[in-house]
């Protein structure tokens, strides 16, 4: 999928590293377009990218999909250059529903859609990833820290499938929220706020490099 770019503001800082002359080197503007250029080629999707600034240096990035998914990245200065990287792994959840589909199709069950929602998220080690059956049922996948599916479970009772996935969500959502104000604490320390737009196989390989 062809990125597509649309700019909507850049804020960034220089910070100056003075050696007693007051003299030094001028550490680079942060890249925030190029970076986020990159991630969007990436993930194939648009993002818009807010960062958290300390003393004029980057505390914290995340990368907001259309979907609402926040990916945290990592932005360093390396050898007088930015440069980034998620923040953890992410992965494309559609080789784990291709997965689920075939499961259900080798245990003699009739075909189903099987959709992991969001498409594209970060990994949290023994997380549930709750993956939706057509028809009714929720899979119930948990993943190892390299995204690989370490456990399945398949609910095919749609009411039990319900108020199991109630809990799932609340939890997700949870995590979700943590990250956001830990982003906005740093946002308010420094006062700066950066925002850029920017516009995708096995279970066992779902990780986005």
């Amino acid at each position: 999928m062809t990125a597509r770019i649309r700019t909507v503001v850049v804020i960034a800082t220089t910070l100056v590293a003075c050696d007693g002359q007051g003299q030094g080197p001028i550490v680079p503007i942060v890249p925030i377009s190029s970076i986020a250029r990159d991630v969007g080629k990436r993930l194939g999707v648009a993002v818009e990218i807010r960062c958290g600034f300390l003393l004029g240096m980057p505390t914290g990035c995340l990368a907001t999909l259309p979907d609402r998914t926040a990916i945290p990245i990592v932005v360093q200065l390396m050898e007088r250059a930015w440069d980034w990287r998620f923040d953890g792994t992410v992965i494309s959840t559609a080789p784990i529903a291709r997965y689920i589909a075939d499961e259900l199709a080798a245990a003699g069950g009739r075909p189903r859609d099987v959709a992991c929602a969001p498409q594209i998220r970060r990994v949290v080690p023994q997380e549930q990833l709750e993956c939706t059956l057509g028809g009714g049922g929720i899979a119930f996948v948990t993943l190892g820290a390299d995204g690989a599916v370490a456990e399945l479970e398949l609910e095919l009772d749609p009411l039990a499938a319900a108020a199991r996935g109630e809990i799932v969500s609340a939890a997700r959502q949870a995590e979700l929220d943590r990250m956001s104000r830990a982003l906005q604490h740093t946002e308010a320390d420094e006062g700066n706020d950066e925002r850029n737009d920017v516009d995708d196989e096995s279970p066992d390989d779902a990780s986005i490099r």
